[in-house]
């Protein structure tokens, strides 16, 4: 009984294997039909589209870096104005099927939020969306 226990663990680490090198390929190919979009429709070239039978997300479009989708999807979350501990936002971009990557994640998302000019954070409430300042609003060298 324990050799087909092993083997059915030996398999399931194969089977791991196999779907992790699936999706670093299937990302690699998105990737290069984005690049090929990029670089071939100014030109008038026909536009390759390229879908995975997502929920038509935008945000979830295997084509874009993760970066990308992430920062995407934390805006639609926060566009209701209502502020989110990282947690909370990793736990949603985790429903949406969204997968930040690294040994700690809820690290590696603030991270990803910290560096986008779209998004603030205070410490007691969370992230939300930065407010525009509109062109009147005086400053703090406008004063002096």
């Amino acid at each position: 009984m324990d050799n087909n226990f092993e083997r059915a663990l030996s398999e399931l680490k194969s089977i791991d294997a196999q779907i992790e090198k699936l999706k670093k390929r299937k990302d690699d190919l998105a990737q290069f039909i984005e690049l090929h979009n990029r670089l071939f429709h100014s030109s008038g070239s026909e536009v390759v589209h390229f879908s995975l039978h997502s929920q038509g997300a935008e945000a979830d479009s295997p084509a874009l870096p993760a970066k990308v989708r992430i920062e995407r999807a934390c805006k639609e979350i926060l566009a209701d104005d209502v502020p989110r501990q990282t947690r909370a936002l990793l736990d949603e971009l985790c429903k949406r099927g969204i997968e930040v990557g690294g040994q700690d994640k809820v690290l590696a998302l603030s991270k990803i939020l910290s560096s986008s000019d779209d998004f603030e954070v205070d410490r007691k409430i969370g992230w939300s969306l930065k407010k525009e300042r509109s062109s009147t609003a005086a400053t703090v060298d406008d004063l002096v």
